[in-house]
């Protein structure tokens, strides 16, 4: 009796085996490689943002920021923002807000933005204190393609500048 149970053991386990048998090619389908690196492009590389200034101003001049948004694709999208694309953070030397944020239209500009081309914006301001400061550009849109839409927000570099009185 006892040899039957062990020869009906080993023909159960023979059984779940053969059923189990591992096909390569479901496997390799199946299961990703975790060793592989994922082809993701950066889509921030897909458009740049900078700024110029000038690196001295004098107390209570008016001084004008340049930011540029560049396409950096082979082929023209189709760019919706604000009316302007840009808005600017500029900071003492212990780092508080200088400006204020005015107030942002919220009506929707649309506009093809041609493949290894740029859009300037400028933005006028005066400091009554002296002292550095820093300055950037925050540029937010949405390009749609094909059908569908993808918002971005990008930062320039930040700049400092001298404020002499």
């Amino acid at each position: 009796m006892r040899k039957i149970c062990v020869w009906f053991m080993i023909l159960i386990c023979l059984a779940g085996a053969g059923c189990q048998s591992p096909d390569p090619v479901e496997q390799a389908v199946s299961k990703p490689d975790l060793q592989a690196p994922l082809e993701v492009p950066d889509e921030q590389d897909f458009f740049s943002a900078r700024i110029s200034l000038p690196e001295q101003v004098g107390l209570n001049e008016t001084f004008k920021i340049k930011a540029y948004l560049k396409n950096e694709q082979d082929f023209a999208v189709e760019l919706q923002s604000r009316p302007d694309i840009f808005h600017y953070v500029i900071q003492d030397e212990s780092g508080e807000r200088v400006n204020t944020v005015t107030v942002m239209v919220d009506s929707a500009v649309i506009q093809e933005f041609p493949a290894d081309k740029e859009i300037s914006e400028s933005f006028a301001y005066k400091i009554n204190e002296p002292g550095t400061y820093e300055v950037y550009g925050i540029a937010e849109f949405t390009i749609n393609k094909n059908g569908a839409s993808k918002d971005y927000s990008i930062e320039t570099e930040h700049m400092q500048f001298e404020v002499s009185g």
